[in-house]
């Protein structure tokens, strides 16, 4: 059997639908993509990557970590991240420039998730070579505000997370 490794992948965009350039807003004295790409960098027993498109999250990495972490590029097509569903030839061909055998997928939008809460995962994963696939959600009741308007349960009645 081949031996499996696991590669981290942050794919980050600022065409949020729901909270406009949610990655850049300002929370705590920082940004969602600057905890998240911190998070990343305390990650170094892994291969860690940037997934963007975005030239405001590339000059954000170019600024604050491209020398001071491992953290890789990988560029994607900017129609891989435009808004709606999109080819996934075209949205998830960044994934074929990582060379390990599984993928996880840091979401940038969970700032308070630790670096021990990662590693405990890819370690359960990698002892249980049963497992294909590794997936955690944690189902809220919780409604989310934006500018007085309530932004997980639109009135359209479609489902968001």
């Amino acid at each position: 059997m081949k031996e499996r490794n696991v590669d981290i992948v942050i794919n980050a965009r600022t065409a949020s639908t729901r909270i406009t350039n949610k990655l850049l807003r300002p929370f705590c004295d920082t940004n969602l993509i600057s905890i998240a790409l911190d998070r990343l960098s305390q990650l170094e027993d892994y291969n860690c990557y940037l997934a963007v498109a975005d030239e405001e999250l590339l000059n954000l990495y170019n600024e604050k970590y491209r020398y001071k972490t491992d953290i890789k590029l990988l560029f994607r097509k900017p129609e891989a991240v435009t808004k709606g569903l999109n080819d996934y030839k075209i949205a998830w061909e960044h994934y074929t420039r990582v060379e390990s055998s599984h993928i996880m997928c840091m979401n940038p939008c969970l700032p308070f998730v630790n670096k021990e809460t990662y590693v405990k995962a890819i370690e359960y994963f990698l002892e249980n070579q049963h497992l294909k696939t590794l997936t955690s959600v944690k189902s809220s009741e919780n409604l989310y505000f934006c500018d007085n308007k309530i932004i997980n349960a639109p009135e359209d009645g479609s489902v968001r997370t």
